[in-house]
């Protein structure tokens, strides 16, 4: 059966004032309008417009199929089953499918005439808290822009976490920010309790790592500009600050120190340039001041931006220390000064200054030199220490540095150990021209009876009873005669010789030191001053025909480094 075209369907008929409470169809209905207040049930319906002012309800049906949009103006609720879009067999809750991208969008203030309304998407847990979301600017800082992810809970932290095996669940930790503002960054974190650290109440560490399962596996903190090969440019800097309450006077008052690196200027490969570390404070009521450099040469600077320094020639140095002060009092230096401290107040304890040299195969480093204080006695608050100052050196090859010369609390200097040589009175003498040829001088024979530092003294060997200067310098000579009972009236003369620079017996050089004709128990001495280059050979004999004993004809001599 078929109705078509109806104008009204009443309880008794067609056009009957009495309404209808229902009618049953077997077949099909085709309104151009239909309206109904009760129930309508029927097999199949179709229909160009559905309006419906109260609930549509579908019971025992498994899908509701709409060709056009379905539109819900007071909320779609689902009591169970998954939700679908773009597929007709959800897999999740809610699944949202589409062949091309899928977007999900969730948009607030489409007039843009309220600022506080914001798009948010919020996940709540745990006896239905608001727990965490993702959402723009739903903090409490007024107007803006900003997209927020925020988790707050008791436990509470935010992990990210990546890897390289499909399945999100096969994801390692990388990241962490926990609920106090701590992070803990890279391939394997860990955290200070790991490190058997307990920060400072207030501190928050930000510990950054390497992945596990070899060495090393550090965490690497870089900090790089994208230009490629600057010249003389600022590639990095770390800074150090803190809020601060005005710049009145200063500027960027809240930056207290800074640790830059500088390019130098390009080298003709430009990759190959190198760069520098600088180091910067803030003084009070000042601006940020470079205090060190490290140079791409290692060189060290202190106060100074400049590495060269001039002691002859210009070199560069691998640490200067620059001051800067107008103060001429030598007992209160400051600024430009260095200062090695010994912070034991043991009494004979010491501090000081090593020189050395670092091992063929790179250490350690073996000192040949040094300059040490000894403090005298216990430290005692507030009070100048007591104190002598040592210099050492290495002797000889394979010698640790010895004692040379001491300076003494009171300003009495050590004799240092400079060459110095005497020789015993003695009438023996050497060979017919031992000492020197034309004139024929004999070397004198003695022991010596003193014999300090490095004068090349030996009794044995081609060129004994000589000394030989070790250095260039100021040389005292002396010789003294004490006659006993002789034959009188003979001319005798004793003479000194030397080869400057060096050489070996006889010697090359000639100068007579006392002549005189000889009487019973005469005294004379000679003394004089030398300017002598290192190595110089020097002896001291008797003007003689013969060499051998001289019966009562005894000499004795000495020479010392005056400076």
């Amino acid at each position: 059966m078929a109705l078509d075209k109806l104008t009204q369907i009443t309880s008794t008929g067609i056009n009957s004032t009495t309404p209808l409470t229902g009618i049953n169809v077997t077949g099909i209905i085709t309104a151009t309008s239909l309206s109904v207040s009760g129930i309508t049930t029927g097999a199949d319906a179709t229909f160009n417009n559905l309006d419906v002012l109260g609930v549509v309800t579908y019971d025992d049906v498994t899908n509701v199929d709409s060709i056009g949009v379905v539109t819900a103006r007071s909320g779609i609720h689902v009591t169970g089953g998954n939700v679908g879009i773009g597929t007709d067999n959800p897999g999740f809750d809610f699944h949202l499918f589409r062949t091309g991208d899928a977007t999900l969008v969730i948009e607030s203030d489409r007039p843009n005439t309220d600022e506080n309304a914001n798009p948010k998407l919020i996940f709540r847990q745990d006896g239905g808290a608001n727990a965490s979301a993702i959402g723009m600017n739903f903090d409490s800082d007024g107007f803006g822009n900003d997209l927020f992810i925020a988790n707050s809970i008791s436990l509470g932290s935010i992990r990210f976490l990546t890897g390289s095996s499909t399945g999100y669940t096969n994801a390692t930790e990388r990241m962490r920010i926990t609920s106090d503002g701590s992070t803990y960054t890279g391939g394997s974190t860990i955290t200070e309790s790991d490190m058997n650290w307990g920060h400072d109440t207030y501190q928050r560490p930000h510990i950054f790592t390497g992945e596990t399962g070899g060495n090393p596996s550090d965490g690497a903190v870089v900090i790089a500009s994208p230009e490629t090969d600057p010249s003389a440019t600022r590639v990095g800097t770390v800074i150090f600050g803190c809020k601060t309450s005005s710049t009145t006077g200063v500027s960027n008052s809240g930056l207290k120190a800074a640790i830059d690196s500088n390019t130098n200027t390009n080298v003709s490969d430009a990759w190959k340039t190198g760069a520098d570390l600088r180091f910067k404070t803030r003084p009070d009521n000042g601006n940020l001041t470079e205090r060190l450099r490290i140079t791409s040469e290692g060189e060290v600077l202190i106060g100074t931006t400049a590495a060269n320094s001039f002691n002859g020639v210009g070199l560069k140095n691998n640490l200067i220390v620059a001051g800067s002060t107008s103060d001429t009092d030598i007992t209160d230096n400051s600024s430009a000064a260095i200062t090695i401290s010994n912070k034991d107040g043991t009494a004979g304890n010491t501090a000081g200054l090593h020189f050395a040299r670092e091992d063929t195969d790179g250490a350690p480093h073996y000192a040949g030199a040094s300059i040490v204080t000894q403090f005298l006695d216990t430290q005692v608050t507030g009070q100048y220490p007591r104190s002598e100052l040592v210099f050492l050196t290495s002797t000889a090859a394979n010698n640790a540095p010895s004692e040379k010369m001491r300076i003494y609390a009171s300003g009495a200097v050590t004799t240092p150990s400079n060459p110095l040589l005497k020789v015993n009175s003695t009438s023996s003498y050497g060979a017919y021209q031992s000492l020197h040829i034309s004139p024929n001088v004999s070397i004198a024979q003695a022991t010596a009876q003193a014999n300090i530092g490095d004068t090349g003294w030996t009794t044995t060997g081609s060129n004994a009873y000589t000394f030989v200067c070790p250095v260039t310098g100021v040389y005292a000579l002396h010789a003294h005669i004490s006659l006993g009972a002789i034959t009188p009236g003979n001319r005798v003369i004793w003479s000194m010789a030397y080869t400057l620079g060096g050489g070996n017996l006889p010697l090359s050089n000639y100068v007579e030191v006392i002549d005189t004709n000889v009487f019973n128990y005469q005294n004379a001495s000679y003394f004089d001053t030398w300017y002598f280059t290192a190595g110089t050979r020097i002896g001291m004999g008797i003007n003689s025909s013969t060499g051998g004993a001289a019966a009562g004809l005894a000499l004795s001599w000495g020479a010392y480094l005056l400076q």
